[in-house]
């Protein structure tokens, strides 16, 4: 194994650890702004003249802590996690928006951060082999076709 290269479980070669856990970390700092930016009482409302600009936020919100978060999950089942992990942050955020003055949850913004969860897993998915996350049924450890056992 390389130096500095972070071995997942399931024996995929992962990204090398620093870049790793940059991108953990900038994942967490992330969700914590999101976190601190939905649950915030506001006393004005946002106005930012535009038509439906709440609900590109929210999309591009959940495009970007979706993406970091598939990016930080470099396993077979990362994009599981990464969506449900997503998938529940965006629902309990709308939920208790309900009890935060100055603040309303609604259908329509869940569905927008469920638009943004979904392009942003559809993205990393698309550019996943540049990446190094596992693309098709191949091992990036011995670089051949993964192919089942014959007692299985």
């Amino acid at each position: 194994m390389e130096a500095g290269k972070c071995v997942a479980r399931g024996g995929l070669n992962g990204l090398p650890l620093a870049r790793l856990v940059a991108v953990r970390t900038l994942w967490a700092v992330s969700i914590a702004a999101v976190l601190w930016g939905s649950i915030v009482p506001i006393q004005l409302p946002l106005d930012t003249g535009v038509t439906w600009s709440d609900k590109v936020i929210h999309a591009g919100a959940y495009f970007w802590l979706a993406a970091l978060g598939r990016l930080s999950l470099p396993r077979p089942n990362g994009g599981f996690w990464a969506f449900w992990s997503m998938f529940v942050l965006g629902w309990a955020i709308e939920v208790m928006q309900l009890y935060v003055p100055g603040r309303e949850g609604s259908l329509v913004d869940g569905a927008c951060n469920m638009f943004g969860i979904f392009a942003g897993l559809y993205m990393v998915k698309l550019f996943s082999p540049p990446l190094g996350l596992p693309a098709g049924g191949f091992s990036f450890v011995e670089r051949r076709p993964i192919l089942p056992h014959k007692g299985m």
